[in-house]
């Protein structure tokens, strides 16, 4: 149950981890663009 739980957390994150990462390379080329 409690490995399962992880699972879940250890999920949550990496899918965190990829959006912001897509955030932040929209808003580097929004930079580039406008700066």
């Amino acid at each position: 149950m409690s490995s399962t739980a992880l699972r879940g957390i250890l999920d949550d994150i990496l899918e965190s981890g990829v959006f912001q990462a897509e955030v932040g390379e929209h808003l580097f080329e929004l930079a580039v663009l406008y700066f």
